[in-house]
């Protein structure tokens, strides 16, 4: 009788359990999920870790009464809070559980510990070791190729391992800050001033009620938080500021501000002018036209851009997986589905509760092969969605004017017309000093002397021209001065150094805009060639019509051209920058571009009547009376 009633018992066990398993999938299955593994976690998440089966093993909640709302991954009542936080929870005794523990549980020199251990995020946590955001390999390699430390600006370096070159004690003192794996050693909100904390750096989200208590706590350390900020994928811009708005300046760039020399707000016009916590001083320049539609950093960039993808690479670009032309596409598309996205794309798309997605036709990188979860194709149109919010995008097709350059310009990347203006830094001077005090960024302490740098000569203009290689193909982009750095360490120990160098680095400036250039701009433009600023002034001498130079910036006493160059009128070098595969417009590109250029002195075409002009065989129509001159 007792074995009948048992098996009774554990047959109406069985099948409740499997009434609430068929439950849970059919209202997963219903809202058209494709994946069984977040079945899983949130049917464990739901009915076995439970919070009574937690709160028996760690005593952490009886002191901290948390009150935020986490997502079930994150739930203290779910995972515990020493599955972050470490420490020894099952004490109740304050010095005993504290000991252990870490109020930072992101950095990178713990995480294997914490959120990238075995069950969390291992996959993600292997990956941003060799990610560029934590390496800034590309930043050591092109500072130990100005110091004539590497033959060229290439190499697989980590900044965590760099020793006490001269480079080396320039990247200590002046670059190494900006770098994930930098250990952030207090508490705190994400500002334009916070540097490294590895996972923390991005997803460590405080509202209100969160910074609030933060503030209660640094001011009484014995105050116990209810609110603990939320770990999400709610990455916003700021978590990309601190570093960004330094060296090519992108995150600045892409909101419209441009450095200055000032020391303060001038007091007209002040309403043009912005400060920034660090005191630096900006004036109002056009905004990107992806942020004047609402868009942030990581609506564009993808998580394996930003945390890496587990292949070490040895500069940004190799690492950046979109481009223009997947959202506005010159020809064909490529779409993929639901199926052919990646387990982690996929997990997003359940996290961020985008089921309406699931069937959607996703726009694929035709030079990646990868697929955008955010990028759609739906009625013959291409459409972003934001991911931070419930914003959609209309993505346009590139204008007929676009597609016409493109007969007279294969050769011009759809950056080279739309980068609005870039920021120019011309007279950089960087001198070590002994006897002075520096900070190492790396051991976090003050050093008796070390590198101390002075910059300035800010501008904003168009871009410089030049050629980007890559293999037999040869695109046109645009450039910014790299380093016009005198380096002054005639006192550095061992080893004195003293040069100067004129590198112009490739860039993506942030700063899109619709409007393009006039024909004029960018063909009878000294500054956009190569030569800096100023004018040029058609002659004749000896019967010949002569084109010359009149520079606007003063010559440098170290290599006799304008202070804002990057390669001399005549005669014409190539121009080094800060990649083996890239340089200056070479000689008979100039030649084709400046015999353009030139005629517009006289006609005042429009760009639609000039495309047409120029795609036919326009010398057969030049009269005598046009100017060609020598060049």
């Amino acid at each position: 009788m007792k074995k009948r009633r048992f098996l009774l018992l554990l047959f109406i066990l069985l099948f409740l359990v499997s009434i609430l398993i068929f439950l849970e999938l059919f209202t997963i299955f219903s809202e058209k999920s494709k994946n069984i593994e977040n079945f899983i976690i949130s049917f464990v998440d739901k009915y076995l870790m439970t919070s009574s089966s937690y709160q028996n093993q760690e005593n952490c909640l009886n002191c901290h009464q948390i009150e935020t709302e986490f997502i079930p991954f994150h739930n203290p009542k779910v995972i515990g809070c020493s599955s972050c936080h470490l420490g020894n929870p099952k004490s109740d005794i304050k010095d005993i559980a504290h000991n252990g523990i870490t109020s930072t549980p992101g950095n990178l020199s713990i995480v294997n510990k914490t959120c990238g251990k075995i069950g969390c995020h291992s996959e993600i946590a292997g990956r941003i070791n060799k990610s560029l955001m934590n390496t800034m390999a590309g930043v050591i390699s092109v500072d130990k190729f100005v110091f004539d430390e590497i033959q060229y600006p290439e190499g697989l370096f980590d900044i965590k391992q760099i020793k006490n070159s001269a480079a080396e004690i320039h990247l200590r003192n002046l670059c190494a800050s900006c770098h994930l794996g930098k250990d952030k050693t207090e508490i705190s909100t994400i500002t334009t001033l916070s540097r490294g904390g590895g996972c923390s750096a991005c997803h460590l989200h405080y509202d209100s009620l969160a910074s609030i208590e933060l503030e209660k706590y640094k001011q009484k350390r014995d105050f116990i938080p209810k609110y603990h900020p939320e770990i999400s994928l709610k990455v916003t811009s700021n978590a990309c500021f601190g570093c960004h708005s330094r060296s090519g300046r992108i995150s600045t760039n892409f909101i419209g501000l441009m450095e200055t020399n000032l020391e303060e707000i001038p007091k007209t016009n002040s309403q043009n002018f912005v400060q920034l916590e660090d005191g630096r001083i900006f004036v109002r320049e056009q905004p990107d036209v992806h942020y004047q539609k609402g868009m942030e950093c990581i609506d564009c960039h993808t998580a394996k851009e930003i945390m890496g993808d587990g292949v070490s690479y040895q500069h940004k670009e190799q690492q950046i997986q979109i481009s223009c032309v997947d959202c506005h596409p010159k020809d064909s598309i490529s779409i993929s589905n639901f199926e052919k996205l990646d387990p982690e794309s996929k997990k997003i798309l359940f996290l961020r509760k985008w089921n309406h997605l699931y069937n959607s036709n996703f726009i694929a990188s035709k030079e990646k092969h990868l697929n955008f979860y955010n990028i759609i194709f739906r009625n013959d149109s291409i459409f972003v969605f934001q991911k931070n919010g419930n914003k959609l995008w209309f993505s346009p097709k590139p204008s007929k004017i676009c597609y016409e350059q493109q007969k007279l310009h294969p050769s011009l990347e759809c950056k080279t017309c739309h980068t609005r203006w870039i920021p120019r830094c011309i007279s950089c001077h960087t001198t070590y000093n002994p006897e002075i005090p520096a900070w190492d960024n790396l051991l976090d302490r003050e050093t008796k002397g070390g590198w101390h740098e002075i910059g300035g000569n800010f501008s904003a203009t168009l871009p410089t021209l030049g050629n980007v290689q890559n293999g037999k193909e040869k695109k046109v982009s645009t450039f910014i001065p790299g380093m016009i750095l005198l380096i002054d360490g005639k006192q550095f120990p061992n080893k004195p150094i003293l040069k100067h160098s004129r590198l112009f680095a490739p860039t993506f400036s942030h700063t899109i805009s619709k409007q393009t250039p006039s024909c004029k701009e960018c063909h009878f433009n000294p500054l956009a060639l190569g030569f800096g600023s100023g004018k040029f002034i058609l002659t004749k001498e000896s019967g010949k019509k002569l084109l010359k130079f009149i520079p606007s910036s003063a010559t440098s006493s170290y290599d006799k051209l304008p202070e804002d160059a990057w390669i001399g009128f005549q005669p014409t070098r190539r121009g080094q920058s800060t990649r083996r595969y890239a340089y200056s417009l070479l000689p008979q590109q100039i030649k084709r571009i400046i015999e353009v250029g030139v005629c517009f002195e006289c006609h005042n075409w429009n760009m639609e009547n000039a495309l047409n002009l120029f795609t036919k065989n326009y010398k057969k129509k030049i009269s005598s009376k046009c100017i060609i001159p020598e060049y």
